[in-house]
């Protein structure tokens, strides 16, 4: 007799592009893109892809550019070199407010038009997510999933992320490391996501899946939102993925993340990478192959970019998971990271073709 053989998430994980430096010849080996996009933000290395593009006399059709309704006027600081780059590379460049509700609607109509304007087939976009916020990362990747398109995905690495060891110590020997706002302040509001609402129709409890950030008060505001009697981290209904920093001098965050949200033996935690989006993939997978039949799933991204890729293509594969943001009142400019250590690509030849392979997982097969 036959045996029937359900597809899994790592047979078809191989297929989806690898993280590698940027090879600008790569990116110009296309004679031109359809679309451009990035955003307008305080950080310093919003600026670096965009120069290095338009140094390098890479064209295209469309530049968009993001804008945000936090830190309006540290990011403007950036605006005019920003538009400088953006007007040397695109005849047309435009600017799209991504926080409001009509963000998705504006960048699926951009994209719409870009794939019927294109003469090549599947049109090119560029993405620069280097100063994107987690959650204007994923809504943008819901959209751009849609899409028979060849999606180019660039990211410019700091050089240093604040907090630094140093400002880490400093702050211990005051006792102030919980209460300390590192990188963003205060909680502005907490909010499901549009994009990914989740199918929550099952009368089944709450599991949430926290990749933590630097705000402990942010998370909080979450977990309490989902479930206002989850009040210890070591409750058996959090899952918590702990970032494991790319560079190893890094590696004392992964201590500090735990310090931060009382992160005791006890509790239920998985390190993860910050820097490879499939292993955040595959991990989230896991968990929830593991519980799926007991609970229903909520999702809070709120650490690195990479990550918050990986839960977008694992909220594609189960649409039943919700996403809730937790949005901060402000964040540090003067302190969340400089320079630019290092450029990536990570480049989807056929987006179609990855979200196709995708759909596999979880079909019924008969082996040869």
């Amino acid at each position: 007799m036959a045996r029937i053989h359900t597809v899994d998430l790592i047979e078809v994980i191989g297929s989806l592009p690898d993280m590698s430096r940027l090879d600008l010849s790569v990116v110009k080996s296309h004679s031109q893109s359809a679309l451009f996009l990035c955003a307008l933000g305080f950080e310093s290395r919003c600026l670096t892809i965009p120069r290095t593009l338009a140094e390098s006399k890479w064209m295209t059709s469309r530049s968009i550019y993001f804008e945000f309704a936090t830190n309006r006027d540290d990011n403007e600081a950036n605006r005019a070199e920003l538009l400088s780059y953006l007007a040397a590379v695109s005849g047309r460049v435009e600017p799209m407010e991504a926080d409001g509700e009509a963000f998705a609607a504006s960048l699926r109509k951009a994209v719409r038009a870009a794939v019927d304007s294109s003469e090549t087939s599947p049109p090119l976009v560029v993405f620069d997510m280097s100063v994107t916020s987690n959650r204007i990362l994923m809504r943008a990747m819901k959209v751009l999933l849609e899409f028979d398109i060849q999606l180019t995905l660039l990211y410019a690495e700091a050089a240093v992320y604040h907090p630094t060891l140093q400002e880490y110590k400093d702050a211990k020997t005051k006792l102030e490391a919980r209460q300390t706002a590192w990188l963003d302040r205060g909680v502005s509001d907490v909010e499901t996501s549009h994009e990914y609402p989740g199918y929550h129709v099952d009368q089944l409890p709450d599991c949430v899946m926290v990749i933590p950030g630097f705000n402990r008060d942010r998370v909080r505001a979450v977990i309490h939102k989902i479930d206002p009697t989850l009040t210890r981290p070591a409750e058996h209904k959090l899952l918590w993925l702990v970032g494991i920093p790319h560079l190893p001098e890094n590696h004392w965050r992964i201590e500090m993340m735990r310090e931060l949200h009382e992160l005791t033996p006890d509790v239920h935690q998985f390190e993860v990478s910050t820097f490879e989006y499939k292993e955040t993939l595959r991990t989230l997978e896991t968990l929830y192959q593991e519980r799926v039949n007991d609970v229903r799933f909520t999702i809070a991204p709120m650490g690195s970019k990479l990550q918050a890729l990986g839960c977008s293509l694992f909220c594609y594969l189960h649409p039943d998971v919700r996403a809730m943001f937790s949005v901060p009142e402000t964040y540090n400019a003067v302190n969340f990271s400089e320079g630019c250590l290092a450029m990536w690509g990570i480049e989807f030849k056929s987006l179609k073709g990855s979200r196709e392979k995708l759909d596999e997982v979880g079909l019924l097969r008969i082996p040869d």
